[in-house]
């Protein structure tokens, strides 16, 4: 062997340990001065949002294809590079959006006191981020940019990057929220010994063992002191590193090393947690984070606030990020996990306000807290599992496409937010004690699956994934609120309804799933304002096996249907109270020696059988708060097979019990599915004019607006108005009425050439002058085909919640619009204040609402679903 080249190979170890080789960084660090200039007509809005890490921004709206912004120009990054050290390359990362995807760079360019200089990094064919903004990094370790740097100019309030947005296509909307520089360069390097303290200079020596020349104090510019050759360290001391560019970088990268920094002991100066590294800080005292190894950049480095105390956490981008330990641990700008989020058991994690965006699992065992519009983001491109023991969040949003799976028992106290992809329950408890708000996302069940809801106030739309619309229980103790279905559901072993209602319209909501499990029902209060199933063996039933809660939103109507003679076949029964004037068809019949001549005006009950065939059944229905109850011992159940079908008797009358107010009628001894309605004598039970219709008909020029009442009392006339803004009301005609009848009544008004977009309104007044609004209808020939020249966002709205105009004929809007139900009545006129948008009632119910305007002459209008 060439023992010359021995020698060279053993002394090479030891060279590298006395060279500059290894690079050291300085940021990312924000701008402290940001402006706009230039001469084009599209100037950068609110500059200096670009100079803080939150959600506001810089913002700016090009017209037209290939038109530029003008200059952001964003200066004074405040770097104190080391003198003479080599600089290696400059990152750059701007956290930008382009809503509507319209927008792309057109320069980035890096500047120094003399002005723009290098290379223009610009992407020419690369939009900014539509959905949701990112960091887009320019740059890196080893660019300059087209150029040289010293620390000098890099450490100059004139250093700084030029950044022009420009439109792909119409109208682009560029937001610049942050930006961030991190340069990198070369610095003298110390390593640690396997032992020994690490306050203590002799630990340290330029070669990669430990060995060579120490250094001579922690305070020199420069220093890189990398902790290896051991596996695990702790502080013994104090220990701060204060020069200007020094840090502390715990691990090599590829070996794993936990440091920890006890309760007694600070760290002072900037630290970086290479790849494989674990760095817990259990003192208040939180150090200076320089570079944290994560998925984009090294891998996996573990960051552990473990203390007995408050701590502040780093608004930044970790790898994996525990919180322990007791007290709350603040974050204190925007951040997020590229691995995994722990919150161990007792811990607290508040989000202070800001987003938290996890790509991986979420361990929590502790609790979640939400300020204002913070929010835990799970937004990973591949499944995301939430993982730990009965874990709390505040707000939490989904918005994974491939989807998030439940592994615990977990709580959302704030907002759910489901924003896309399926939030899989699987055997596991969900706790809804906020509310949603769903975009494109769904919730996923499955016969395991628990959901339970508290809290206060409406919950929002529960919306499921198609085939996995079931949960094993549903329990609701909704103080003084709704949950709103926005999919079938069906719940298989046990309902409790403790305090709330179940508002489903259209969609089933089904308890059981057979014969033989046809689920529990355990009600103390609320109401379910659509259809309810429930499944009945080939058996007699009693008690609330046969309970229906359901009504309207305010009257809590109920059926109870208990089999007296067993079905020939077992099935399931839908029951819903359907609202509205059921008509008199049929009437007058006989019972009891008395006259039913009136029927209810507020609605009748539906019952309907599937595969269930036979038996006898005692049927209970509760009219709460129906109109003209003057004696309810004198009610009478009526039946009829379907809405067109005469009204009838079937099975033998009992004597309604209750009060007026909340009469309980019932019939034993009933076959058969169909309507039931409540019938009375006039004698005994008033029961009001009862409008069987009100609508409009067209014919050429003429108007006719008609309506038909199947009985009035003390009926002294009607009074018809119109109006051309909903709030300015006109009397039209005066019609005179009947009086006291117990006929049809058909009544009529013709209108010549009548203007398009008005509004009628319908009025009668007794003989005591007491009167009674029947309805309001809108005119409108184009109405049917406007409905979508009316562009609104956010659809689905909330109550109180902003409504905005979107691309609406060139820009146009309407001064202000109406609020009407799909049925045309009025709820509210609203005026436009809010730069194209309107703010919906406080106290809105939950539904479809019909939105209309005019814009250029014409009447637009569109359907508003309200949650």
């Amino acid at each position: 062997m060439n023992h010359n080249l021995r020698v060279l190979l053993l002394l090479f170890p030891m060279l590298l340990g006395g060279v500059k080789g290894l690079a050291s960084q300085q940021g990312p660090n924000g701008p402290g001065t940001s402006t706009t200039s230039g001469s084009t007509s599209y100037n950068w809005s609110n500059p200096s949002n670009a100079t803080f890490d939150n959600t506001s921004a810089a913002t700016a709206s090009i017209v037209g294809a290939g038109n530029m912004t003008n200059t952001l120009r964003l200066t004074n990054f405040g770097f104190s590079i080391p003198g003479g050290a080599t600089i290696n390359g400059i990152l750059v990362e701007i956290r930008m959006q382009g809503p509507n995807g319209k927008t792309q760079d057109q320069t980035i360019q890096l500047r120094k006191s003399t002005g723009s200089v290098g290379t223009n990094k610009a992407r020419r064919n690369s939009a900014w981020p539509k959905k949701n903004p990112r960091f887009i990094r320019f740059g890196g370790s080893s660019d300059l940019w087209g150029t040289t740097w010293t620390s000098t100019e890099l450490n100059n309030t004139a250093f700084g990057i030029d950044i022009v947005a420009k439109s792909r296509n119409g109208t682009a909307s560029p937001r610049v929220e942050y930006v961030r520089v991190t340069v990198t360069y070369n610095q003298t390097l110390y390593y640690s010994k396997s032992t020994g303290d690490l306050h203590t200079l002799a630990t340290w020596g330029t070669n990669t063992n430990g060995t060579g020349t120490a250094p001579s104090n922690f305070t020199a510019d420069g220093q890189v002191f990398n902790l290896r050759n051991r596996t695990t360290a702790a502080l013994t001391g104090n220990l701060t590193i204060s020069g200007a560019g020094s840090k502390l970088v715990t691990g090599d990268g590829t070996n794993a090393i936990n440091l920890t920094i006890p309760a007694t002991f600070v760290y002072s100066g900037l630290v970086d947690v290479s790849n494989n590294a674990t760095l817990t800080i259990n003192h208040l005292t939180v150090p200076t984070f320089g570079t944290i190894s994560r998925a984009s950049n090294g891998g996996a480095s573990t960051v552990i606030f473990g203390a007995s105390g408050n701590q502040s956490v780093d608004g930044r981008a970790f790898h994996n990020l525990t919180i322990s330990g007791s007290g709350t641990k603040t974050l204190t700008g925007t951040a997020g996990a590229e691995g995994k989020l722990t919150i161990g058991s007792g811990s607290t994690f508040s989000d202070g306000g800001y987003i938290y965006t996890v790509d991986g699992n979420i361990e929590n065992s502790g609790t979640h807290q939400s300020l204002t519009d913070g929010v835990i983001i799970m937004n990973g491109t591949a499944s995301q599992s939430l993982l730990g023991t009965a874990g709390v969040y505040g707000h939490l949003e989904i918005d994974n496409t491939t989807g998030v799976i439940l592994t615990t028992s977990t709580t959302v106290s704030g907002t759910l937010y489901l924003t896309s992809g399926p939030l899989s329950i699987g055997a596991n408890t969900l706790n809804l004690s906020g509310n949603t708000l769903v975009t494109n996302g769904t919730l996923t069940g499955g016969s395991g699956s628990n959901l339970n809801i508290t809290g206060t106030g409406s919950l929002g739309i529960l919306s499921f994934t198609s085939g996995a619309q079931t949960v094993n229980t549903f329990t609701l103790n909704r103080t003084s609120g709704d949950v709103t279905l926005g999919t079938p559901l069906t719940i298989n072993t046990t309902l409790t309804m403790t305090s709330g209602n179940i508002v489903n319209g259209a969609n089933a909501l089904t308890l059981g799933t057979s014969t033989s499990s046809r689920g529990t029902l355990n009600r103390t209060s609320g109401i379910i304002t659509g259809s309810f199933t429930r499944w009945f063996a080939n058996a007699t039933n009693t008690g609330t096996t046969g309970l229906f809660p359901i009504g309207t939103s305010t009257e809590y109507r109920p059926a109870r249907i208990n089999f007296t003679s067993a079905p020939g076949t077992g099935g399931t029964l839908t029951v819903q109270f359907v609202e509205g004037h059921p008509g008199t068809t049929g009437l007058p019949l006989s019972e009891s020696g008395g006259t039913i001549d009136r029927i209810g005006v507020n609605g009748v009950w539906s019952i309907v059988a599937s595969a269930l065939t036979g038996g006898l059944y005692t049927a209970d229905f509760t009219a709460t708060n129906f109109t003209g109850v003057d004696d309810y011992t004198k009610l009478h159940l009526l039946y009829r097979t379907n809405s067109g079908a005469n009204w009838a008797l079937n099975g033998t009358h009992q004597t309604t019990t209750g009060s007026n107010a909340i009469p309980v009628l019932q019939r034993t001894g009933v076959a058969g599915s169909g309507e039931y309605g409540v019938g009375g004598d006039k004698t005994d039970n008033s029961l009001p004019v009862e409008l069987l219709y009100f609508k409009i008909l067209q014919h050429v020029n003429v108007l006719k607006l008609i309506w038909s009442t199947a009985s009035e009392l003390d009926n002294d006339y009607f009074e018809l108005e119109q109006s051309l803004n909903g709030r300015d009301w006109l009397s039209l005609a005066r019609v005179k009425g009947n009086g006291t009848s117990d006929i049809q009544h058909d009544y009529m008004v013709e209108i010549q050439s009548p203007h398009v977009g008005t509004y009628y309104r319908l009025t009668q007044f007794d003989f005591d002058g007491q009167m009674e609004r029947l309805g309001t209808l809108y005119f409108d020939r184009e109405e049917l085909h406007a409905e979508s020249a009316l562009r609104l966002y956010p659809n689905p709205a909330s109550a109180g919640s902003d409504v905005c105009f979107k691309d609406h004929r060139a820009g146009e809007i309407p001064a202000s619009v109406m609020l009407r139900s799909m049925r045309g009545g009025i709820i509210r006129v609203i005026d436009q204040n809010k730069g194209g948008c309107f703010v919906l009632p406080e106290l809105l119910p939950a539904g479809v609402y019909l939105v209309s305007g005019s814009v250029g002459g014409q009447s637009v209008s569109s359907k508003l679903v309200v949650k």
